[in-house]
């Protein structure tokens, strides 16, 4: 192929030692062909750092294209061919922010290895016009699939249907790109997965031991028991003691005669049940918090600035940053920066 298609020979095949590379027929083709086998050594993956470093750039899309479609790990090959289509199709640093396409392009004008397809969302809903000739008048007229790539052999998007086991290689599909497949319940479109059935269950509460109660009250040693007791079934049933209010007692002492029984002006004790602050929700008894004991404002001023730094560091909380690409495409400066 690499004769034929483009007028070049292979002189040195690079590789790591996998077992594949070492078979009979292979070794016996690169002496005939006069091909230099070069591997690297045991444990250095940095001897052969251009693949490696391809290697993990192409994993890295595909798990991107994966978790953001929710696609079953099943498709992972379907992903890593559209992985390498997308990557191709990027523009890069390396070659004057050029695609690898463009460049193909330009050397071989006349290959026609590459389709020219638009670029769509890979795991999208779509629907494959059904051409079977034994379909029926009744039957449906498309096939819903989800969106897994592009042809290699042929100008159309290739889709799956996992209720047919089939893949449709068509260009007569209906892509719906803003409607995912899959679920996004599900974790890459798997159902009934163990992490969601343990999610869904009801949370225990754990018991308060008051030592101090238990203390005051023995009957309360025996709490265990009752524990006991009470594992007739699978799971612990775990209650919360109601609060007791706390009584606090108040000495004043009365100002005029009147209110005193002895008309001596002693002090009187009574006692007030309230109730204890931890039954207040935690945002309401700590309310609102501000940083009291080191105030910014007494270590960063604008006063010992020069008048021309001063004008510069205020003029910074003037420029706004545009939300939307429309918005920084306005202004030049933004325009220039993208």
């Amino acid at each position: 192929m690499v004769q034929n298609q483009f007028n070049t020979t292979i002189k040195t095949l690079k590789s790591d030692n996998a077992k594949e590379y070492f078979q009979a027929e292979l070794g016996n083709y690169l002496s005939q062909q006069g091909i230099v086998h070069i591997t690297s050594c045991v444990d250095t993956p940095q001897q052969n750092s251009v693949a490696e470093r391809k290697n993990r750039h192409l994993l890295e899309v595909t798990r991107s294209l994966l978790f953001s479609s929710l696609a079953p790990n099943h498709l992972w090959g379907e992903a890593v061919l559209t992985a390498a289509y997308l990557i191709n199709r990027m523009p890069s640093r390396v070659i004057g922010f050029r695609t690898p396409h463009h460049v193909f392009r330009s050397l071989f004008p006349h290959s026609r290895n590459s389709s020219d397809l638009p670029l769509k969302v890979f795991g999208c809903t779509s629907f494959v016009h059904n051409h079977s000739p034994n379909c029926s008048k009744l039957d449906p007229r498309y096939v819903k699939c989800i969106f897994v790539g592009y042809s290699p052999s042929q100008q159309g998007y290739k889709c799956y249907s996992p209720i047919n086991k089939k893949f449709y290689h068509s260009n007569d599909v209906t892509l719906f790109e803003n409607e995912l497949f899959y679920s996004k319940t599900n974790i890459q479109g798997e159902n009934d997965t163990m992490e969601y059935q343990f999610l869904n269950q009801e949370p225990i509460i754990m018991p308060i031991i008051d030592t101090e109660a238990q203390i005051e009250d023995p009957s309360l040693t025996n709490q265990s028991d009752h524990l006991k007791s009470t594992t007739n079934n699978d799971y612990i049933v775990y209650t919360r003691r109601p609060r007791q209010p706390v009584v606090e007692q108040v000495t004043t002492t009365a100002s005029n005669h009147e209110s005193t029984p002895d008309n001596q002006g002693n002090s009187e004790t009574y006692t007030s049940t309230t109730h204890s602050d931890l039954d207040i929700l935690i945002a309401l008894r700590k309310g609102k918090r501000s940083c009291t004991a080191h105030p910014i404002r007494n270590f960063i001023s604008y006063e010992k600035l020069s008048p021309r730094y001063k004008a510069f560091a205020l003029s910074l909380s003037e420029i706004q940053v545009p939300k939307t690409f429309q918005e920084a495409t306005e202004k030049k400066e933004w325009a220039d920066a993208v």
